[in-house]
């Protein structure tokens, strides 16, 4: 890759966070922390530059260096009402006039959906969610993000994704997170498409 890429990885929430209500051993934030963890070693043997937004688990930091960055990914896992939910889903940035990074986000979140799903054998999903009406950013344009990271990275002009890794409310998926080794095939099988897409940007 002749080419220096910069990935910023944002592990989801931090300290104890979202405890799975049916699998108690979990903790969304634990999970995201080890991925985050494990999928930065693996870009880097690509030769890809991580930053992270945050230095430990039991601090919660300000997405300071994505604009500098050529992806944003945030790791989260999901929650549903049903314990029957069992896809996985990356969730893009919407559509803004006139910029490209929002399609890039939206390809990019494709395909890590695609090869989540597959490692974790479920669907892959993709989606998005505007802030409507929600002038996030006050000019006078509604085009923002509902969440709050990937409107940091639309401000920053970075494209950029939420990967939802299954639900935490699903026994059988929280079981399969909780294992060290189910991790490091996410963060393997994310990382080769990651540095595969910038390799073609």
């Amino acid at each position: 890759m002749a080419k220096k890429y910069r990935v910023c990885l944002d592990a989801g929430h931090y300290g104890k966070y979202n405890r799975s209500p049916v699998y108690p051993t979990y903790y969304e934030s634990d999970m995201t922390w080890k991925l985050t963890e494990y999928e930065a070693k693996e870009l880097e043997r690509y030769g890809i530059e991580v930053v992270k937004t945050r230095t430990d688990q039991a601090t919660d930091k300000e997405l300071v260096s994505r604009g500098l960055c050529s992806l944003f990914v945030s790791n989260h896992s999901n929650a549903a009402g049903s314990e029957s939910a069992n896809y996985a889903i990356a969730i893009h940035m919407s559509d803004k006039a006139g910029v490209s990074y929002d399609d890039k986000s939206k390809e990019i979140a494709a395909k890590v959906a695609a090869v989540v799903g597959k490692t974790m054998g479920c669907e892959g999903r993709t989606g998005t969610r505007s802030a409507g009406t929600w002038d996030r950013d006050g000019n006078g344009k509604y085009d923002d993000e509902y969440y709050g990271v990937l409107q940091g990275a639309k401000q920053a002009g970075v494209p950029g994704f939420i990967m939802e890794h299954g639900f935490h409310t699903n026994a059988a998926q929280a079981k399969w997170l909780s294992k060290a080794s189910n991790l490091k095939k996410l963060a393997a099988a994310e990382a080769a498409v990651i540095a595969d897409w910038l390799g073609g940007k």
